[in-house]
């Protein structure tokens, strides 16, 4: 099937070839059809990254009435980046309609400017919730006129608190209009949504799980302590990656960016608490490839449309399986292959397994680069851009002769070696200390694969080893206590970090954990000095040496009223 084929205008079609269109996706052969031969409601899922605009874009230009100046068409967005990147395609879809105006409606910019824009004529407004209510409220744009409007990326709209301006959207528009719902996954508020304000609504599946064909997945098993070391050597591994690192929040986003900047690596931060101005300085010097990594939060990077993208990194996992989906689809467009690693801690194995497993993903253990691999990988990197460089250059035919003169008396072999010591005789002298002083990488490589091996498919699970060390408490069931409860109290408490409390089993009136052996004795001493419900704390090396093993996902609430305090002063 081509486009066509599927009853599109001659003016679109024309532009679609314009742009090198040729045929279109699953998404937009089921969809495209239908919305332009019937007034229907829909409800379309489908995973990024398939041409979902271009699925409800081409038939929303193609049912516009140019005479008619009012606004007809509403696209809501979450994101302010895919607000405008709708737009632009739109635009784009609609070169040969001269009448046909679209204007993007969004906060952080001049709402005046965007005021000023709609007064102009406009048939089709593409809007974030918030800004849009706004306009409305200030009487700036009319809702009443509109035949039909398009819910772009429902889900993250949900995620992102915007279901009640969502709703009172709708409730503001005429009951006559047609509702086209595109979104990667169904959670059960967007269907409380349709059964509102959609009619017998039309249901279109289009391809949902990852891309596999073009994008290959990895991981690779950490302690998580050492998660910045691990990620800072896949870079040096990959010298020409262009890519995206996905962290959990804001805070890790902003301070994993200024470390990696710090050591002089190519990247830069985009997260919610970034102005504007900087997050649209950010994303230029993304797309222009001034900056090399993107260091974002997923609600961030939800409508980034950035071209040949070659790594995702998931430094951190996601909560959910589809947000796994959405990350790695930034990689692999347009037929391009592309590169997912996932940086999974050993107490991490349970919540990736369940991602692998839902998704029904592939996903290859990966061994951490060994210096001499980067090292290597490095060198050849070089060579290839020095051997690719264009023969013939002129400005440098003239020059020659002048630096000839002090290279005379050097081999070839020689001059190499010191243009490689030039770009990057830092980066292979930092390896050389590595090599010299073995770090946590350096473990054998059967015994890596051994371990990785073992943990792939294990629930979570804490990497022992001889750097740690198991203690025993005098609390457990009968205090309240499961094992998510007591290691998140023990951390909290106790000073330790995320990933400090591992192998936590808890029995009827004790528990055993391990904790890194040279924080054990400022850990030991600050519980020691404690007392939970009027008992005295007792704190003492685990003899048996359990530390646990799998577990299951708690039922229970987060830790909340027990808590460790300290012992009252004696009279």
């Amino acid at each position: 099937m081509t486009f066509d084929q599927i009853g599109l205008d001659d003016r679109i079609l024309k532009a679609l070839v314009s742009l090198g269109f040729e045929t279109p996706t699953e998404i937009q052969s089921k969809t495209i059809p239908l919305l332009v031969e019937r007034d229907v409601d829909l409800i379309a899922l489908a995973r990024t990254g398939t041409g979902k605009t271009a699925a409800f874009g081409l038939p929303l230009l193609q049912k516009i009435d140019p005479e008619v100046r009012s606004v007809q068409s509403l696209v809501l967005a979450p994101t302010r980046e895919l607000c405008v990147q709708i737009g632009k395609d739109l635009k784009s879809y609609s070169t040969y309609l001269p009448s046909v105006n679209i204007v993007e409606v969004y906060g952080g910019a001049s709402i005046i400017k965007q005021k000023d824009d709609l007064r102009r004529g406009a048939q089709i407004v593409v809007a974030t919730p918030g800004r849009l209510i706004d306009m409305v409220d200030r009487r700036y744009l009319d809702l009443s006129q509109i035949q039909r409007i398009v819910l772009d990326e429902a889900d993250e709209m949900l995620n992102m608190g915007f279901m009640e301006d969502v709703s009172r959207i709708l409730s503001m528009l005429p009951e006559t209009r047609k509702t086209w719902l595109f979104s990667a996954t169904m959670p059960n508020e967007i269907r409380k949504l349709t059964s509102t304000f959609m009619v017998e609504p039309e249901q279109i599946k289009g391809a949902m799980g990852p891309q596999e064909t073009t994008i290959s997945h990895s991981a690779v098993l950490v302690d998580g302590r050492h998660r910045s070391q691990v990620l800072k050597r896949l870079l040096d591994f990959y010298p020409d990656i262009y890519g995206i690192v996905f962290c959990r929040t804001r805070a890790e986003t902003q301070q994993l960016a200024e470390s990696l900047m710090k050591e002089g690596y190519s990247a830069q931060a985009l997260h919610g608490d970034l102005s504007q101005q900087q997050r649209d300085w950010v994303m230029n010097a993304f797309r222009s490839r001034h900056v090399r990594m993107l260091i974002a939060t997923d609600v961030a990077a939800r409508g980034i449309d950035v071209q040949n993208i070659t790594h995702v990194i998931h430094y951190h996992l996601p909560d959910e399986p589809e947000a796994f989906t959405h990350r790695s689809g930034r990689t692999g467009r347009a037929g391009k292959s592309g590169v997912s690693i996932a940086i999974v801690a050993r107490n991490e194995m349970g919540k990736f397994n369940r991602i692998r497993k839902n998704l029904g993903l592939d996903i290859t253990e990966m061994q951490i680069p060994s210096p001499a691999d980067v090292c290597q990988k490095q060198m050849a990197y070089q060579v290839e851009v020095i051997a690719n460089q264009p023969k013939e250059i002129t400005i440098i035919d003239e020059l020659i002769d002048s630096v000839m003169e002090p290279l005379a008396e050097l081999s070839k072999e020689e001059i190499v070696k010191r243009m490689m010591a030039l770009s990057i005789g830092d980066m292979l002298l930092g390896y050389e200390k590595i090599r010299k002083n073995p770090d946590m990488f350096n473990t054998p490589s059967s015994s890596r694969r051994n371990e990785s091996s073992r943990s792939f498919d294990s629930e979570d699970s804490y990497g022992g080893g001889s750097n740690e060390i198991a203690l025993k408490i005098n609390v457990g069931k009968k205090d309240g206590f499961d094992w998510m409860d007591l290691k998140d109290a023990l951390r909290e408490t106790g000073g330790l970090g995320r990933n400090d409390i591992g192998n936590v089993q808890v029995s009827f009136d004790s528990s055993t954990f391990k904790v890194p052996a040279d924080k054990s004795e400022d850990f030991i001493q600050k519980m020691s000095a404690l007392e939970f419900e009027g008992k005295r704390v007792v704190i003492e090396p685990d003899s048996s040496g359990r530390g646990g093993g799998g577990r299951r996902e708690s039922s229970r609430p987060p830790f909340d009223k027990k808590k460790f305090r300290p012992k009252p002063p004696r009279r």
